[in-house]
């Protein structure tokens, strides 16, 4: 791996069956399987990753990690009743409350879609998984990253730049007057306001 340049986190998806088991040994060691510590670690993950913008596509990478180690956890038995949750809208939600506006609205009409045909009352986890995995593959795509998308970002550049600053110019002769002078100056600023 380390010839082809990649980073920890793409060698998850070269060997997903040996990343689960390095994943389940470095908790085993760092929590000593305490299921509770493990979902408390997961739920402080989740509680402190911000919203992502709709410009922010490389964190969506981010949050997918962490919804991916929750998949993989469930499926072992004993994280199993811990994660369960995870399978509702109580589970859920936290996690698409943190995607940009238009991606919540896309798992919100697949999820709608699952749940008229598998008949169940919300999608399993997998599935917002799968989801999630499926929009990081488009948005992430350099395929799909349009001209008109460099192209508002260089507008908002130049208009962050665009600062309007207003100044005056006074001449003062004297020191004696400079004192009188600035005093006139703040009063007629104060009266102006």
């Amino acid at each position: 791996m380390k010839e082809l340049q990649v980073t920890p986190i793409d060698e998850i998806d070269f060997n997903p069956s040996l990343a689960l088991s390095r994943i389940l040994e470095r908790l085993e060691d760092r929590y000593h399987g305490c299921p509770e510590v493990v979902e408390a670690a997961l739920r402080s993950k989740l509680n402190a990753f911000s919203t992502i913008n709709v410009k922010g596509n490389r964190r969506l990478y981010e949050l997918s990690d962490i919804v991916s180690d929750i998949e993989s956890l469930k499926q072992e038995a004993i994280f199993k009743s811990y994660l369960a949750m995870n399978d509702s809208s109580i589970g859920v939600i936290p996690i698409v409350s943190r995607l940009p506006r238009n991606i919540q609205e896309k798992w919100t009409n697949t999820a709608g879609k699952l749940i008229k045909d598998k008949n169940v009352i919300y999608p399993p986890f997998e599935c917002f998984a799968e989801f999630l995995r499926e929009q990081n593959k488009i948005k992430n795509n350099p395929s799909f990253m349009y001209e008109y998308d460099s192209l508002t970002n260089q507008k908002e550049k130049r208009n962050s730049r665009n600062v309007n600053v207003a100044t005056k110019k006074t001449e003062l002769q004297d020191n004696s007057r400079s004192t009188e002078s600035f005093q006139i100056l703040i009063s007629r600023d104060k009266n102006n306001v």
